[in-house]
C-alpha cells in the first residue's frame, strides 16, 4: 500500500555504509555539498535557549567527517563526534584534534558508553534516514537530559530552477536507485535500500518524536530560501517504485507542529562543474559507472557554458527531551 510505515529491519552485516569512503571522497564531498546558513545553526540554537536548554555537550551523531563539528564547537564546550565507520571518525580526529571533542565509532542507534542523561543536545544531519527509527529514538532519548533538543536536519539534494536541468539531475538519482537495487544481495537488502531512499525523498519527516520521551509540540520546519527556493522537494525516488516502496512518509505525533520558514543562504548558482561536483559528493553506487554516461551527456548539452539557479531543500525538526 502506498504511504505504509511498515518498518523493515536490515540483516546483520548486508547491508555497508555507502558513507565509508576514502579521503579523495570525502574531499569531494566537502567541496560539492551545501554549507549550511549560520542562520540555520543560530534557529537551532534559539530552540534549545528558548526551551531552557544548556551549552555544555552536544552529540554530532552520524557525523561522516564531521563537517559541522567545528562550527557546533563555537557555541557548545563540548562535542562527541560519533560514525559508524573508524576510518571516517579517524579522519575528523585528524581534522579537528582533542581540545574539545571526543571521539566513538558507533552506530547512532547505539548510546553505549554516553552516560545517560549527559548531552544537551543531540544533533544528526542528513544522516537518521539510514536508521532503525525505534532503536535511534530510544538511544537518543537514554543520552539526552530533561530539557536536552533532540536535532533531526536533512538537506543535501539541489533542485534547480530550470526544469530541463532538473529533469536530468532527477534521472541521475532514479538511476543510481535502480543500479543500486540491481546489485543488492536479496530481496530483503533491496527493499531496506528503498526504504531509506523513500524517506529521504518524502520530505525528510520521518524522524520520531514519540511523547513517550519528548514533549508535545515537536517542531518539524520547512526551510525555504527566497526569492529562488520555493516548497518544491527533490524527487529520488520514480513513481513506479514511489508506489511500492514501504517508507515512512511521516512520523509526526499528534501534536507536532508543521511550518514553513523562510531562510536565506539555501539559494545558489553554479555552472556544469558545480553541478559535477554536487552530484560526485552523494555517495552513487559504484557498480555500473557507465548507466551514467547518457546522462552527463544530456546535462552537458542542457549547460553548455551556463549557469542555473537552484535550492537546497531543508527539513529541520526540533523536539524537548521530557
Amino acid at each position: 500500500m502506498a504511504g505504509s510505515n511498515d518498518v523493515l529491519s536490515s540483516p546483520d552485516g548486508a547491508l555497508a555504509n555507502p558513507y565509508a569512503r576514502d579521503k579523495t571522497f570525502w574531499a569531494g564531498y566537502l567541496k560539492g555539498r551545501p554549507q549550511a546558513p549560520e542562520a540555520f545553526f543560530e534557529r537551532i540554537y534559539e530552540y534549545h535557549a528558548s526551551h531552557g536548554g544548556h551549552f555544555g555537550i552536544i552529540h554530532d551523531a552520524g557525523a561522516g567527517v564531521a563537517p559541522h563539528a567545528r562550527r557546533l564547537k563555537q557555541k557548545f564546550e563540548h562535542v562527541i563526534v560519533s560514525d559508524i565507520t573508524l576510518e571516517n571518525v579517524q579522519q575528523a580526529s585528524e581534522r579537528l584534534g582533542p581540545e574539545g571533542f571526543s571521539y566513538r565509532t558507533a552506530k547512532l542507534e547505539d548510546a553505549e558508553g554516553i552516560k545517560p542523561g549527559s548531552v544537551d543536545m543531540f544533533f544528526a544531519a542528513t544522516c537518521m534516514h539510514f536508521c532503525d527509527l525505534d532503536l535511534a529514538q530510544k538511544a537518543i532519548a537514554r543520552q539526552l537530559k530533561p530539557g536536552g533538543t533532540f536535532v533531526c536536519a536533512g538537506y543535501g539534494v539541489a533542485v534547480f530552477a530550470d526544469e530541463d536541468v532538473n529533469a536530468i539531475a532527477e534521472k541521475f538519482w532514479f538511476e543510481a536507485l535502480r543500479v543500486s537495487l540491481r546489485h543488492a544481495p536479496s530481496p530483503e537488502v533491496a527493499a531496506i535500500k528503498l526504504q531509506r531512499r523513500g524517506r529521504a525523498h518524502a520530505e525528510y519527516d520521518f524522524a520520531r518524536t514519540d511523547e513517550e520521551y519528548f514533549e508535545g509540540g515537536a517542531l518539524r520546519i520547512k526551510l525555504i530560501s527566497p526569492p529562488v527556493g520555493r516548497e518544491a522537494w527533490y524527487q529520488m525516488v520514480p513513481p513506479d517504485l514511489a508506489e511500492a516502496g514501504k517508507y515512512e512518509r511521516s512520523s509526526a505525533g499528534p501534536n507536532d507542529v508543521h511550518c514553513v520558514e523562510e531562510m536565506q543562504g539555501w539559494a545558489f548558482e553554479t555552472d556544469l562543474q558545480g553541478i559535477k561536483d554536487q552530484l560526485a559528493s552523494l555517495a552513487f553506487p559504484k557498480e555500473e559507472p557507465a548507466a551514467f554516461d547518457g546522462l552527463w551527456r544530456e546535462m552537458e548539452e542542457v549547460m553548455k557554458d551556463g549557469r542555473v539557479k537552484g535550492w537546497w531543500p531543508s527539513r529541520l525538526i526540533l523536539a524537548t527531551r521530557k
